[in-house]
């Protein structure tokens, strides 16, 4: 660790902490054999000791290069700094830190052109003037990166000595125009300024040093998390020149398509220019597989040392590259930048290739990028027969369904309580920001595409139509009237924030992604790698069609309450129950709640044929029961424990069974919420093998059931944990949670919490859960299903704990399962590297 500067040959290629992405590219590069300009590398350390050192270069750094460049003009015959009787040795003096960050690093090319020098590379080549060129572009590039000077005014002042010298290249010309660039630069700069290029390559050093405190990388780090403390290398590398003549050029190539994954050699190439000129944009290149830009034997060579880097980096890369004369070579390799579609066509044909791994290809594919490409769409067969309520003007794209709510505050508990929230309001301002957040989509009767509603919904990515002027609200008696109709709140609605449109019910999503295929193997790969069970959750009956497609193992925790609310029939089923708190014993009524049970679960069974379904009744003591009944507490006390009144289980659980039994349908397992004991499943358990349902469950929602969870497994089928409402009871939060994230963020911010409990598991609660896995891990009955229910959303640091706690089946909702799957396999293979 005493040295600083290392060959490229002699350094660990696998060390980006040290040596940077750049320099590692090159080293492995030429471990394979491909042609690679030489070069050498200032680590990392380097730049910390410049930095201790108060912005300036240690003496032994200085000596290092000094020496490094000796050994760099030995492997290339060539002089750095020689006399013009001397072939010329130029060189780049590129950044390169462990994470790539385009553009914002600082770059110094033709380094090591003097006057002498660039007479001698005209006599080289025979081209006086790519080699003046050169030496200008050279001064450009100096002069702004390392001198921080008007670098085009620099040259316009030199215009009769530029002129003078591409008249005639003598040493005079050049000798002139050199005291002239020296002399436009004293103008400018004040400070010392030297032809010498041993000067000029150690400030061109200490400008990409100073350039990693930049205000713009500072800025792209803090933007991207990347920590100030990394550091960059530097490589100083012997230039390639694509403008020396015709023949030549400078391009960069994909590996594969970078837009859409094809794998097909992808990329442009610039004849008879320099890399930056691509870069910059200031001429217009050919497509690499274009007639008359690279020669075929180069494309084959480009191709075919394509292949052989993406087995040694496992990925698809980008290359940059420079052909001088006959030769090709390889300037920079990186893993390639590329699109959401690229990302996951790239991931499964990597594997299908050979390349890598399912646990390797898992990393090449963010949970952002599924999320983009999984953005649900109404299905068209559902949208045949879909009523349009209100027209509007489309201000924020995107599908989404949920319960009207008419009032800011009332969303963010409603949403904060799991229901999906559609907020419908007259206008927003500023105050209504909690509801806007906790909404699935907005609508407002007035405003346009620049309202406060328009503009929220696109900066939050969530669906919005505003202008629906049919649209009458009355806040006070909680209902809104389109077209004389008037309809309560909670009523659901689907909107389509690109068409403007709000439909009447809940409209089935599906994924509108053309890679519906890919994307499934690569989940199908995070399930595998993770050794999970995923089982599709928040399931409304209309949406199951979406669910299976993504393969799961069943359909978990089906919420009969959500299946009423798709039939339309949940008024009936609240006003049911208010007669039966009246009268427990009236036949009629519990042949009423038998038969809006039948009508709910029939859909769904036909729907999901032979497949597992873990279907939980009502729990009318639950907090989502409070609000969505509104004589709640007027109700019969009894009937808010978990089993209530026999009046209402038992034709509950008679509707489910008569609904099974008529579709044929032989795995569904009734679920009972809130028990705390195993007495409690053991009682429903026999009522429902008295009507053939011989399989039943238990949803723990509470601390109690937890510490009794061990019994409770060894009474039924399957233990569900309710995580969102195991940490509302656990800590005490009101049931009525209309707090959201930010402000638990806030309460840890002022140093009242360590944590964000709906973020991360912590003890003893973590204790709890461990106990129960290892109940139900030891006990005999090995059939039971144990599974966290993740309710319509969870953070994905509060899956992982849970995974890390011993959990393998998670409940997951359709619209977070595929970014919650891939999370965990990701963290899986991670878990597996460290092992």
């Amino acid at each position: 660790m005493d040295t600083f500067v290392h060959p490229i040959s002699e350094i660990d290629a696998a060390d980006t902490a040290r040596f940077g992405g750049k320099a590692t590219g090159l080293a492995r590069m030429a471990a394979a054999g491909i042609r690679v300009p030489p070069a050498f590398v200032i680590g990392t350390d380097g730049y910390r000791a410049f930095r201790a050192a108060g912005g300036v270069l240690p003496e032994a750094l200085v000596a290092e290069v000094r020496a490094a460049m000796q050994q760099l003009e030995a492997a290339t015959g060539r002089r750095f700094g020689a006399a013009h009787d001397a072939a010329p040795l130029l060189v780049s003096v590129r950044s390169g830190a462990q994470v790539s960050m385009p553009g914002m690093m600082d770059t110094v090319l033709n380094l090591g052109v003097s006057a002498d020098s660039a007479l001698a590379l005209a006599r080289e080549t025979g081209n006086a003037p790519f080699a003046l060129d050169t030496w200008l572009r050279f001064w450009r590039m100096f002069s702004d990166i390392v001198l921080r000077l008007d670098a085009e005014a620099l040259v316009a002042a030199l215009a009769s000595e530029i002129q003078a010298a591409r008249a005639q290249a003598t040493p005079p010309a050049f000798e002139q125009l050199e005291k002239a660039i020296l002399r436009s630069v004293a103008k400018q700069y004040d400070g010392e300024v030297m032809a010498d290029p041993q000067w000029q390559l150690l400030r061109a050093i200490d400008a990409v040093f100073e350039s990693w405190d930049s205000r713009r990388a500072r800025a792209y780090r803090e933007h991207h998390g990347i920590s100030d403390s990394l550091g960059t290398a530097v490589t100083v590398q012997a230039m390639v020149f694509g403008n020396i003549d015709e023949r030549s050029g400078s391009g960069v190539a994909f590996t594969r398509n970078p837009n859409n994954g094809e794998c097909k050699l992808y990329g442009e190439f610039l004849r008879g220019r320099q890399g930056e000129d691509l870069v910059s944009g200031s001429a217009t290149p050919q497509p690499v597989d274009a007639d008359g830009a690279l020669s075929e034997g180069h494309r084959r060579e480009l191709r075919e040392q394509g292949a052989r880097l993406e087995r040694v980096y496992h990925d698809a890369v980008d290359i940059e590259f420079t052909v001088e004369g006959d030769h090709l070579y390889f300037l920079q390799v990186r893993p390639a930048k590329r699109t959401a579609q690229a990302a996951v066509r790239i991931a499964v044909e990597l594997v299908d290739d050979g390349i890598v791994s399912h646990a390797q290809a898992l990393k090449k594919v963010s949970g952002e990028q599924l999320k983009r490409l999984l953005r649900p769409a109404f299905e068209p067969s559902a949208l045949e027969s879909a009523q349009v309520l209100a027209q509007g003007i489309g201000a924020s794209p995107g599908h989404a369904y949920g319960v009207a709510v008419l009032d800011a505050d009332r969303a963010a508990a409603v949403a904060a309580g799991g229901e999906q929230v559609v907020l419908v309001r007259p206008t927003t301002s500023p105050q209504d920001i909690r509801g806007m957040l906790a909404a699935k989509a907005i609508v407002t009767a007035r405003g346009g595409a620049l309202s406060h509603a328009a503009v929220v919904s696109r900066a939050l990515d969530i669906p919005c139509v505003v202008g629906c002027e049919m649209i009458e609200i009355d806040s006070e008696s909680r209902t809104f009237v389109i077209g004389g109709k008037a309809f309560e709140e909670g009523t659901p609605l689907s909107v389509d924030g690109a068409l403007g449109k709000v439909y009447s019910g809940v409209l089935p999503l599906q994924s509108s992604t053309g890679l519906v295929h890919d994307i499934d193997r690569l989940l199908h790969w995070c399930d595998e790698v993770a050794g999970i069970g995923y089982w599709a959750g928040g399931l409304t009956g209309v949406d199951a069609g979406s669910a299976l497609r993504q393969g799961p193992r069943g359909l978990g925790v089906v919420a009969l309450t959500d299946l009423l609310i798709a039939a339309g029939t949940l008024g009936e089923l609240i006003d049911a129950v208010n007669d039966l708190s009246q009268q427990p014993d009236r036949t009629d009524t519990q042949e009423r709640i038998r038969l809006l049970a039948y009508g709910a679960c029939r859909h769904l069974f036909i729907e999901a044929p032979g497949v597992p379904i873990d279907l939980r009744l009502p729990h009318l003591g639950s907090p989502r029961a409070q609000r969505m009944i509104g004589a709640w507490a007027g109700l019969a006390p009894r009937l808010f424990l978990p089993l209530g009144l026999k009046g209402l289980y038992v034709p509950l659980l008679r509707g489910v069974a008569d609904a099974a039994r008529d579709t044929g349908h032989r795995a569904v397992t009734p679920l009972v919420a809130g028990i705390t004991s195993a007495s409690e499943l053991g009682a429903f358990r026999k009522v429902a093998a008295e009507m053939g349902l011989q399989r039943v469950g238990a949803h723990l929602q509470s601390p109690a059931a937890l510490s009794d969870g061990g019994s409770i497994a060894r009474v039924g089928h399957a233990v569900w944990v309710d995580i969102r409402e195991i940490i509302r009871t656990f800590y005490g939060y009101p049931s009525a949670l209309s707090f959201g994230d930010d402000v638990f963020e806030a309460y840890v911010a002022d140093g009242y919490l360590d944590h964000n409990p709906r973020n991360h598991v912590r003890a003893p609660l973590k204790r709890m859960l461990e106990e129960l896995v290892n109940a139900v891990g030891a006990s005999s009955q090995t059939a039971v299903r144990l599974g966290v229910d993740c309710g319509t959303s969870a953070a994905v640091s509060l899956v992982e704990d849970l995974y890390s706690v011993g959990f393998r089946t998670f409940s997951i909702p359709i619209p977070a399962s595929a970014s919650l799957r891939l999370a965990l396999g990701q963290f899986a293979a991670r878990s597996n590297e460290h092992e």
